[in-house]
Protein backbone atom coordinates (compact mmCIF):
# COMPACT_ATOMS: atom_id res chain seq x y z
CA UNK A 1 0.00 0.00 0.00
CA UNK A 2 0.86 3.34 -1.02
CA UNK A 3 2.65 5.45 2.11
CA UNK A 4 0.02 8.45 1.43
CA UNK A 5 -3.06 6.26 1.57
CA UNK A 6 -2.89 4.84 4.79
CA UNK A 7 -2.57 7.26 7.78
CA UNK A 8 -3.15 6.45 11.52
CA UNK A 9 -3.44 8.97 14.06
CA UNK A 10 -1.01 8.48 16.86
CA UNK A 11 -1.42 11.28 19.39
CA UNK A 12 -0.22 14.65 18.02
CA UNK A 13 1.57 13.22 15.27
CA UNK A 14 0.08 10.70 12.52
CA UNK A 15 1.73 7.94 11.23
CA UNK A 16 1.70 6.37 8.02
CA UNK A 17 2.62 2.77 7.44
CA UNK A 18 3.58 1.27 3.53
CA UNK A 19 6.01 -1.37 1.95
CA UNK A 20 10.04 -0.03 1.59
CA UNK A 21 13.22 -1.30 2.14
CA UNK A 22 15.47 -0.67 5.80
CA UNK A 23 17.15 2.61 5.34
CA UNK A 24 18.27 5.74 7.44
CA UNK A 25 15.37 7.55 9.07
CA UNK A 26 14.87 11.00 6.95
CA UNK A 27 13.67 14.24 8.17
CA UNK A 28 11.83 16.66 5.89
CA UNK A 29 11.65 20.29 6.85
CA UNK A 30 11.32 23.54 5.30
CA UNK A 31 13.37 26.82 6.45
CA UNK A 32 10.48 27.76 9.20
CA UNK A 33 10.44 24.51 10.99
CA UNK A 34 14.31 23.95 12.51
CA UNK A 35 14.98 19.82 13.88
CA UNK A 36 17.53 19.46 16.77
CA UNK A 37 20.22 17.99 14.54
CA UNK A 38 21.16 14.00 14.55
CA UNK A 39 23.51 12.19 12.63
CA UNK A 40 21.13 9.49 12.92
CA UNK A 41 18.81 11.46 10.73
CA UNK A 42 19.51 12.40 6.79
CA UNK A 43 17.89 15.78 7.11
CA UNK A 44 16.55 17.42 3.66
CA UNK A 45 15.27 20.83 3.17
CA UNK A 46 12.14 20.82 0.67
CA UNK A 47 12.77 24.28 -0.03
CA UNK A 48 16.27 24.21 -0.34
CA UNK A 49 16.11 24.23 -4.35
CA UNK A 50 14.31 27.42 -4.07
CA UNK A 51 16.96 29.58 -1.87
CA UNK A 52 19.83 27.98 -4.15
CA UNK A 53 18.26 29.33 -7.51
CA UNK A 54 17.47 32.72 -5.26
CA UNK A 55 20.92 32.65 -4.79
CA UNK A 56 22.04 32.30 -8.52
CA UNK A 57 19.67 34.94 -9.80
CA UNK A 58 19.81 37.42 -7.10
CA UNK A 59 21.67 40.49 -7.88
CA UNK A 60 21.85 39.96 -11.86
CA UNK A 61 22.41 42.79 -14.39
CA UNK A 62 19.31 43.72 -16.35
CA UNK A 63 21.41 43.12 -19.58
CA UNK A 64 20.25 39.64 -20.94
CA UNK A 65 24.07 38.21 -22.50
CA UNK A 66 25.88 40.26 -18.85
CA UNK A 67 23.15 38.23 -16.89
CA UNK A 68 23.93 34.90 -18.72
CA UNK A 69 27.60 35.54 -18.09
CA UNK A 70 27.26 36.22 -14.36
CA UNK A 71 24.48 33.08 -14.35
CA UNK A 72 27.49 30.61 -15.85
CA UNK A 73 30.19 32.20 -13.73
CA UNK A 74 28.15 31.82 -10.46
CA UNK A 75 27.07 28.28 -11.34
CA UNK A 76 30.04 26.13 -10.44
CA UNK A 77 30.06 22.61 -10.53
CA UNK A 78 29.70 22.60 -6.91
CA UNK A 79 26.43 24.58 -7.00
CA UNK A 80 25.27 22.49 -9.57
CA UNK A 81 25.71 19.18 -7.71
CA UNK A 82 23.64 20.86 -4.47
CA UNK A 83 20.84 21.67 -7.37
CA UNK A 84 20.93 18.23 -8.22
CA UNK A 85 20.49 16.79 -4.44
CA UNK A 86 17.82 19.82 -4.22
CA UNK A 87 15.78 18.55 -6.89
CA UNK A 88 16.43 14.66 -6.04
CA UNK A 89 15.35 15.69 -2.08
CA UNK A 90 11.52 16.71 -3.92
CA UNK A 91 11.16 13.70 -5.54
CA UNK A 92 12.10 11.67 -2.42
CA UNK A 93 9.44 13.75 -0.40
CA UNK A 94 6.86 13.47 -3.18
CA UNK A 95 7.55 9.55 -4.11
CA UNK A 96 7.53 8.74 -0.87
CA UNK A 97 3.99 10.28 -0.17
CA UNK A 98 5.27 12.87 2.88
CA UNK A 99 2.43 15.55 2.88
CA UNK A 100 3.40 18.20 5.31
CA UNK A 101 6.04 19.23 6.96
CA UNK A 102 8.33 18.67 9.43
CA UNK A 103 8.08 14.87 8.77
CA UNK A 104 10.30 12.02 10.48
CA UNK A 105 9.91 9.12 8.41
CA UNK A 106 11.95 5.21 8.89
CA UNK A 107 12.44 2.60 6.54
CA UNK A 108 9.60 4.54 4.04
CA UNK A 109 6.81 3.21 6.16
CA UNK A 110 6.34 5.46 8.85
CA UNK A 111 5.84 9.28 9.79
CA UNK A 112 5.58 11.24 12.54
CA UNK A 113 4.28 14.56 11.56
CA UNK A 114 4.15 18.02 13.48
CA UNK A 115 7.24 16.70 16.04
CA UNK A 116 10.40 18.83 15.47
CA UNK A 117 12.41 16.65 18.29
CA UNK A 118 13.15 13.87 16.14
CA UNK A 119 14.37 11.47 19.39
CA UNK A 120 10.55 11.98 20.13
CA UNK A 121 9.88 10.94 16.78
CA UNK A 122 11.60 8.22 16.24
CA UNK A 123 10.28 7.25 20.09
CA UNK A 124 6.95 7.59 18.74
CA UNK A 125 7.64 5.31 15.72
CA UNK A 126 9.35 2.39 17.89
CA UNK A 127 6.54 2.57 20.35
CA UNK A 128 4.11 2.12 17.44
CA UNK A 129 6.59 -0.52 15.85
CA UNK A 130 6.78 -2.56 19.03
CA UNK A 131 2.97 -2.46 19.58
CA UNK A 132 2.10 -3.77 16.29
CA UNK A 133 4.78 -6.33 15.29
Amino acid sequence: MKLKHSLKPIGIATLIVSQASNAMPLAFTDATHTFNSTNEVRLILIDQLSELEEQLSIGLPSSPDAAQVAFNHRLSSQMSAKIDNAHQDVVDAWSIGVAKVPAVVVDAKYVVYGDLNIERALLKIRQYRKARP
